[in-house]
């Protein structure tokens, strides 16, 4: 049963006054009236969708939004989303209501309602009438103890039938009855109100007749309604469809977006991967050079130096010639289990040498090279290539030997694993030198102003991104808020419509991200093909797995703050305003 108690509600004039009434549980109840005397504004506040003083009652208990769900409602406007088909728009209902869909009784309907071929259509390839008529399948559906209709044959009226008809195809005098027949025969086992502007199918077809004067409620006609009422079962289930649909149909919106955001994407991980692969780099690098334990005692003078430490005697060759081409000849450290080989062996003899892979090649895998007043020197192994010098000719550690004029006593190497140490220590009083640390703090220091920049970058880019996010949600929003209203009208909550909100931002970002970490693979791909790869001879995009997953959820999380902004103010809007707008 349903009671309304001194129900009272106003807008700039009072169009419900104190009303009390009590309907029957089940039968055809029409109410009739002239324009504006708040007939709709009667139904409106039954489902819910209108703020209003006094109370309303079903079965004794003040209804709530559990109630509203299960409310079938057919507006007086087309009440259909546009993104939606004919299928998807009868079964929303269900799906915001959180009611079991029962997909026989479905076919049922449509049939009875000579829908069934129109499925797999979308609203506007439908007529008026055709529009009506789902929207009165998607209410049946719902099994709704109470179905409210607002002039649901208005597109139907036979009054204006044959203009309709002539116009736009629309029903006629016949279809309107069938219509109300149809809901003659619903309201057996369920209470529905009708208001219509048409006395004469209201006064051929309802049970109880109320006339709205003087903003109350006047039964002009009652009839016998006793039986059992219906209540449909909640169910709480959950669908990727409506969402997907809601993104697809705003696809060329979010053009611009996706554009801007893949742009963003994509820079911002090449950046920040490059930087990141190149400190790797320069540290693998370091690790591996023959030198790098190796710090230069000099005095500033020339005189005998006197330092007591572990000292190897240094070799004073920096540069040479190997048939013209410029390599950088070392003496192989004695320590030597950093260094790593490509090929061969490391040097036994004084006649033996190892070389980078960059020097093979250009020596064009010759075995012998000459050096060092021509003598013969036979090459044993292949190093890999260093960042900071790619040409290397590593002597046995005891060439020295050989060449015993090499050796000053104004010079000498000092074996260290914290070459940063050993120079602080000396580079007041001595020249301390390791030249392959200080090109480390140096690259170091580019770097990390690299990183600054990228950071800034990123930051601003996502500035943009936001506010851009914000302006094309709002706009989305606002033109599908509507869309949201009709939604709420099926029972959807504020809550739900968040949910599908920030599922449609998933799919989105996943989009964007994807099509981003696409573009960025193919860029891999490229750089290998350009001399920059072969020029610094490291892997400039490398970072861990992981970071691609924590900027991926970090971008997600960035764009449904941003895109969840302009949803709250669907809040502030006046639902019944929306579903009242063509």
């Amino acid at each position: 049963m349903l009671e309304l108690k001194d129900l009272t509600m106003s807008y700039d004039i009072c169009l419900l006054d104190h009303v009390n009434y009590i309907f029957p549980d089940t039968g055809l109840v029409g109410i009739k009236g002239p324009s504006g005397c708040g007939k709709s504004t009667l139904l409106y506040c039954l489902c819910g969708l209108l703020k209003y003083e006094g109370k309303i009652t079903f079965n004794y208990k003040e209804i709530d939004a559990s109630f509203c769900k299960m409310i079938g409602f057919i507006k007086q406007n087309n009440d259909l989303i546009p993104s939606y088909t004919v299928e998807e728009n009868i079964m929303a209902g269900c799906y915001f209501g959180q009611i079991d869909l029962n997909k026989k009784k479905m076919d049922k309907i449509t049939r009875r309602l000579k829908i069934d071929k129109l499925m797999k259509r979308c609203p506007n390839e439908l007529s008026i009438g055709q529009m009506k008529r789902v929207s009165i399948a998607r209410a049946l559906l719902k099994d709704a103890p109470v179905l409210l209709c607002d002039e649901p044959t208005g597109a139907l009226d036979y009054k204006t039938g044959k203009q309709i008809l002539k116009l736009t195809g629309a029903l006629h005098y016949k279809q309107a009855k069938e219509v109300m027949t149809l809901l003659k025969e619903v309201s057996e086992d369920r209470l529905v109100i009708v208001v219509s502007h048409d006395t004469e199918l209201l006064d051929e077809y309802v049970d109880i007749l109320i006339e709205m004067r003087n903003q109350t409620l006047h039964t002009v006609k009652e009839g016998n309604t006793n039986k059992d009422v219906l209540i449909p079962q909640h169910k709480k289930h959950f669908s990727l469809r409506y969402s997907f649909k809601e993104v697809l149909g705003e696809r060329r919106r979010l053009a611009l977006l996706s554009l801007f955001q893949i742009l963003v994407i994509v820079t911002s991980l090449v950046i920040i991967s490059g930087l990141n692969g190149l400190s790797t780099s320069i540290e693998k690098s370091y690790m591996e050079a023959p030198l790098k334990d190796i710090v230069t005692i000099a005095s500033h003078d020339g005189e005998s130096l006197s330092l007591k430490e572990k000292e190897t005697p240094h070799f004073d060759i920096e540069s040479g010639y190997i048939k013209g081409v410029n390599a950088f000849l070392i003496r192989l450290p004695a320590k030597k289990n950093h260094i790593k080989l490509l090929s061969g062996r490391f040097p036994h003899h004084t006649n033996e040498v190892i070389i980078t892979h960059n020097l093979s090649h250009k020596l064009k895998s010759q075995f012998t090279c000459h050096l060092l007043e021509d003598d013969t020197y036979k090459v044993v192994g292949v190093i890999e290539d260093n960042f900071y010098q790619d040409q290397f000719v590593c002597f046995h550690h005891d060439i020295d030997k050989k060449y015993p004029d090499l050796i000053r006593d104004d010079k000498m190497d000092i074996i260290t694993n914290n070459p940063e140490t050993v120079i602080k220590r000396y580079e007041n009083n001595y020249e301390a030198d390791n030249d392959v640390y200080m090109k480390k703090m140096s690259y170091g220091t580019l770097i990390s102003i690299g990183r600054i920049i990228a950071l800034a970058y990123m930051m601003i880019s996502l500035i943009v991104a936001i506010e851009l996010t914000k302006t094309v949600f709002s706009s989305l929003y606002l033109e599908r808020s509507r869309s949201l209203a009709l939604k709420i009208s099926m029972g959807a909550t504020y809550k739900q419509l968040q949910c599908e909100s920030k599922i449609e931002i998933f799919i989105i970002g996943t989009f964007i991200y994807s099509i981003s970490i696409v573009m960025f693979i193919i860029i891999l791909s490229i750089l290998p093909l350009t001399s920059f790869e072969e020029y610094f001879h490291f892997t400039c995009l490398a970072s861990p797995y992981y970071f691609y997953v924590i900027f991926y959820f970090l971008y997600l999380l960035i764009l449904i703050l941003s895109a969840s902004a302009p949803f709250i103010r669907i809040k502030k809007e006046s639902i019944v305003s929306l579903l009242r707008e063509e």
